[in-house]
């Protein structure tokens, strides 16, 4: 990567962070919201794949000017004192005049990081948590990957004590509860459980690696692509509250890294190999990983890297595919085929918040079209996207059902691992076959609303009074009943009820609600009270949506005024 490409980058990173700042909280009844957050996150990665052509002196003057933003928000915002500031532009100033900014920015990386970290004391995610307990299974013999051992799993441990968490929903009730993530996950938490040490301190010490790693590999080619890279990662706090709250994305980050960075096609497949044994998402760069080995080395090369990768996923997961095929497919395939609650930060946010239903088989088709158009891209116009091709995955999230902000500030990072792209055999792109998964896209949006009208007209919830004290809801009373206007839909359904406020959500699952709703035969309908889980847990009285859920079903209700 050159000063060019790391600069459009390096404004991605921080045009994600400021997304992330202002739409962190979720208002699914909001459409200017949905659509402020589809934009900036999709022009954000658009940046991803541009180029710009500037002096080194206007490079070097940006790189200075983000030094002081990032100095200014962990002072105004992130509560570090003066003292600190102080010492913060006193090593920039020595850097600067000395030669060694990008080793002070180091050190100050590490103050500022230590002085702001708070390291969360419980699981902060359920996949945190169902990891610890996978390991803990592992150590005492059994088999992880078996759905019954972890069935019990939130009767033994709890998750984050200061928000309320409960896991992963499931859209036809309960939540998740089996280990699902490639055995690799599971088994650097074992020090964790053997010396009872908090497991968000693993996701931390990758926070750093990532760091080392990459001044290790940029300083020897140049220390201002490095500073590119830590700037915006030091802006964008998340990356730092992610790790400390347990959530596993840096992890495999940093093995597919160390395989961007191996010159050796066997290191890269081992790497790459590891990268896949801690978590699926590292899968989206297959393809286009496939493609930049055979372009660069051929057949022979290819085929290296693919039987070293598979060797080293197997290593770590062989045992487990041994012990139950059956487990173990079922749980980290798990993600793809549950039915889990509809939550986005991406496209399908307009969907799951009802203002423009759309069956979820969609995304699955619009995940594919996007993959092969950006496949065949790659293959057509190589020279001109070498350079870029780790970011493609961004669009392949940004289209899926469940796009979370975690799935698109990973990519970014990678792309300062790639060589720098050649000018010499570089071709127009034409851009007019773009029309094509375009129009298929629309077509299919629209044909996913239209032919599966019935399963949004098919639940009706009409509320009869909400129970208000002091700008807060405690409760609902509904009128919900089921009259299937197809088929094909089941003859009963069990519903279950989340709340989408006109206002920054709790979480990205809305307000989940409970009820005494029982099961729905087809042309009934009951009386159902919705009540908190426990108390404390309100809605803020604003217009707001009540949603029943069941599978792919939906009914919702707006509340204009409370």
């Amino acid at each position: 990567m050159d000063r060019n490409k790391a600069l459009t980058v390096n404004f991605s990173q921080f045009l994600f962070a400021i997304s992330m700042f202002l739409l962190i909280a979720p208002n699914y009844d909001n459409l200017i919201f949905i659509t402020m957050d589809a934009l900036l996150v999709f022009f954000s990665g658009l940046l991803l794949f541009t180029k710009l052509s500037i002096h080194d002196k206007y490079f070097i003057a940006i790189i200075y000017a983000e030094i002081i933003i990032v100095g200014m928000l962990y002072y105004f915002t992130q509560g570090v004192s003066i003292y600190v500031l102080i010492i913060y532009l006193l090593l920039v100033a020595l850097g600067i005049k000395y030669n060694f900014l990008a080793e002070a920015m180091i050190v100050n990386f590490l103050i500022l990081t230590f002085s702001t970290l708070v390291l969360s004391p419980n699981f902060g995610t359920d996949g945190m948590m169902l990891s610890y307990y996978a390991a803990y299974l592992f150590l005492h013999g059994e088999n992880p990957y078996n759905p019954a051992l972890t069935a019990n799993t939130y009767t033994l441990f709890h998750l984050c004590q200061f928000i309320p968490i409960w896991g992963t929903p499931l859209s036809t009730g309960g939540v998740v509860t089996r280990y699902d993530y490639p055995a690799l996950q599971m088994l650097i938490l074992i020090p964790s459980v053997i010396f009872n040490i908090n497991p968000n301190f693993i996701t931390v010490i990758f926070y750093f690696l990532v760091v080392f790693l990459l001044y290790a590999k940029l300083r020897k080619v140049d220390k201002f692509l490095f500073l590119s890279f830590l700037l915006p990662y030091l802006f964008n706090i998340n990356y730092r509250d992610f790790s400390a709250g347990g959530v596993t994305t840096l992890d495999w980050v940093f093995f597919a890294l160390l395989s961007l960075f191996s010159k050796d096609v066997k290191a890269k497949g081992v790497f790459y190999g590891l990268a896949l044994s801690l978590k699926q998402t590292p899968f989206a760069l297959l393809p286009f990983y496939l493609i930049s080995i055979y372009k660069e080395g051929g057949r022979s090369s290819l085929l290296k890297f693919i039987t070293y990768t598979a060797i080293s996923f197997l290593a770590i997961n062989g045992y487990f595919i041994f012990l139950s095929p059956e487990y173990y497919f079922q749980g980290v395939l798990y993600p793809i085929v549950a039915p889990l609650i509809g939550i986005s930060m991406g496209l399908s946010m307009i969907a799951i918040s009802g203002f423009f239903y759309i069956y979820p088989q969609f995304f699955t088709l619009a995940l594919v079209i996007v993959t092969l158009t950006e496949v065949y891209f790659f293959w057509k116009y190589y020279d001109n996207l070498k350079d870029s091709w780790v970011f493609f995955p961004y669009f392949i999230f940004f289209v899926n059902y469940r796009a979370l902000w975690n799935y698109f500030m990973s990519w970014p990072i990678l792309g300062y691992a790639l060589p720098n792209g050649g000018k010499s055999s570089r071709s127009a792109i034409n851009f007019k076959p773009l029309a094509i998964p375009l129009l298929l896209l629309v077509g299919l949006g629209i044909f996913f609303h239209f032919a599966y009208t019935p399963y949004y007209t098919s639940i009706n919830v009409k509320v009869l009074h909400v129970c208000e004290k002091d700008g807060e809801i405690y409760g609902f009373l509904l009128n919900v009943s089921y009259y299937p206007k197809s088929p094909s839909l089941p003859n009963c359904i069990k519903p279950y009820f989340r709340i989408f406020p006109d206002a920054p959500s709790i979480s990205a699952n809305g307000y989940i609600f409970y009820s005494n709703a029982t099961v729905l035969k087809k042309c009934s309908w009951e009386i159902v009270k919705l009540y908190p889980p426990y108390e404390g847990y309100y809605v803020p009285a604003v217009p707001l949506k009540v949603e029943a859920y069941y599978c792919n079903l939906i009914g919702i209700a707006s509340v204009y005024k409370v």
